[in-house]
C-alpha cells in the first residue's frame, strides 16, 4: 500500500484546487494551485495515475539564467508515466531548489532538484520532508530554517521505527500542533498556516480543510 500525504503550509494565500485539461495533448490533472502561480507547485494527479507533491526548498544560490521551478512541475502534470517525468526532472535545470514525491502505481520516488543537480531515492517504508535538502549529495545546498529543522524532527519523533502506522495514525501525525509556533500542522498566530492537507492512497484522494481538518474533497481517481 502506497499513502502520500502532503500538508500545504504558506504565508499569506487563498488558494484553490482546479481540475484543467491540456487540451492538445488531451491530458486532465488536477492540481492545488495558489493564486498567480501555475498548476504543479503543490499537490497534483493526472489521468494516467501520475500523482506529485512539490515542497519549496531555499537555497544557497539562485541560477537567474534558469526558470523558476514550478515551470518545469507544470510540464510534469503532462507526462503519462513515471519514465517520462524522470527524464522531465533529470534535463530541465531549475532556478531554485525543490523537492517532490512523485508516484505512479506501487512506486514512489523521493526527487531532490536544484538548478542541473538532481537527487532520486526509492522511498520504502515511512518517509518524512520538510523545506530542506535530506540527500546526502545534496544537503550543503539549502537554507536549513528553524521552522523546517523542527517539523522534520517531530515527524521523525511520531513515526519512530517499529511503530504501527495506519492511515489514522498518518493523520494524527499530521495534525500535531506541539513545538509551536513551528508545529506539523500550523494555524493563526504560527510562522506558518496550514492551508489542506491530502492523502494519496490506493488511487483515492482525500483533501482535509485547513480550519476544521475536516473531509472536504474525496474520490477515486486513478
Amino acid at each position: 500500500m502506497i499513502v502520500i500525504i502532503k500538508i500545504i503550509n504558506f504565508f499569506k494565500s487563498r488558494p484553490c484546487v482546479t481540475s484543467l485539461a491540456t487540451w492538445l495533448l488531451f491530458i486532465s490533472f488536477n492540481s492545488f494551485v495558489y493564486y498567480g502561480e501555475l498548476p504543479g507547485s503543490a499537490y497534483n494527479w493526472n489521468e494516467h495515475g501520475l500523482f506529485f507533491t512539490v515542497n519549496y526548498i531555499p537555497v544557497t544560490k539562485i541560477y537567474y539564467q534558469y526558470a523558476p521551478y514550478y515551470f518545469l512541475t507544470r510540464k510534469i502534470l503532462e507526462c503519462r508515466n513515471l519514465t517520462a517525468a524522470l527524464q522531465v526532472l533529470r534535463t530541465s535545470p531549475c532556478a531554485s531548489g525543490f523537492h517532490c514525491y512523485i508516484g505512479q502505481g506501487k512506486r514512489i520516488l523521493s526527487v531532490e532538484k536544484w538548478g542541473r543537480r538532481t537527487s532520486i531515492k526509492e522511498v520504502k517504508g515511512i518517509d518524512f520532508h520538510t523545506n530542506h535538502f535530506l540527500h546526502s549529495e545534496m544537503q550543503r545546498g539549502s537554507e536549513v530554517r528553524k521552522g523546517s529543522l523542527i517539523r522534520l524532527r517531530r515527524l521523525q519523533e511520531l513515526a519512530r521505527p517499529g511503530k504501527t502506522i495506519t492511515s489514522a495514525t498518518l493523520l494524527r501525525i499530521l495534525f500535531d500542533r506541539k513545538n509551536r509556533p513551528y508545529p506539523v500542522y500550523s494555524t493563526t498566530g504560527d510562522k506558518m498556516r496550514t492551508l489542506s492537507t491530502v492523502v494519496m492512497e490506493g488511487g483515492k484522494v482525500m483533501i482535509y480543510d485547513q480550519r476544521k481538518k475536516s473531509l472536504i474533497f474525496r474520490a477515486k481517481v486513478f
